[in-house]
């Protein structure tokens, strides 16, 4: 089974880099609005961070028992330039949860953007989910960072929208103290001088 979801929330974080992304709420749809960094030359830019809500995703608990087989994420994306002096590149890309911490390895592309818009695919490495969890993709505050470096000469970085796909399979997990029911087959039993032919009106008279 699979979930695809486009973030929910987008931001600009300041916490690394320089330099904010515009219009960053444009990664949320795929419509040919872009949102956009400006390079500086030889500068790394700020955190564009991408919130998740993958709720429906079911949980571990005690009655259900579901396994992540793959996350991947796309961006259509795309730079002002390719050349050695200027260009864009990923420079920092890792999955986080509880508002912030990050989980796994960076998930980086090597190779400068094109100047056409197309779209790259990154498949979350599985060390990276077996440290994530389950109810942590599905919990609030999961998501994305998505951080770039452009060339000596600097380059502009274009991004259309960011969709992420799981990849899941989930079971039941049958409490062996609560199986289910099975009906035991009565014969007819007499009470107070009535044949009794069912489980339940025997159940009853007991009763």
């Amino acid at each position: 089974m699979q979930i695809i979801q486009a973030p929910t929330t987008v931001t600009n974080s300041t916490i690394a880099g320089t330099g904010a992304w515009s219009n960053v709420n444009n990664v949320k749809v795929d419509d040919g609005a872009m949102a956009s960094w400006v390079g500086g030359g030889g500068v790394t830019s700020n955190l564009l961070k991408c919130i998740f809500d993958f709720t429906t995703l079911p949980p571990n608990d005690s009655n259900t028992f579901t396994v992540i087989n793959s996350i991947v994420f796309t961006v259509s994306k795309y730079a002002s330039a390719n050349s050695s002096s200027e260009h864009i590149e990923d420079f920092y890309v890792k999955l986080f949860h509880s508002d912030g911490v990050v989980v796994g390895n960076d998930q980086s592309k090597t190779g400068r953007w094109d100047t056409t818009e197309g779209i790259e695919t990154y498949t979350v490495d599985a060390a990276t989910i077996a440290a994530l969890g389950v109810n942590n993709v599905r919990a609030a505050n999961f998501g994305l960072y998505f951080q770039v470096e452009d060339g000596t000469h600097a380059g502009d970085a274009f991004i259309d929208y960011i969709e992420m796909t799981i990849d899941y399979t989930t079971s039941a997990i049958e409490n062996p103290n609560q199986g289910p029911f099975t009906p035991i087959l009565f014969n007819s039993k007499i009470f107070n001088g009535r044949v009794l032919f069912s489980e339940e009106e025997i159940n009853v008279s007991i009763l």
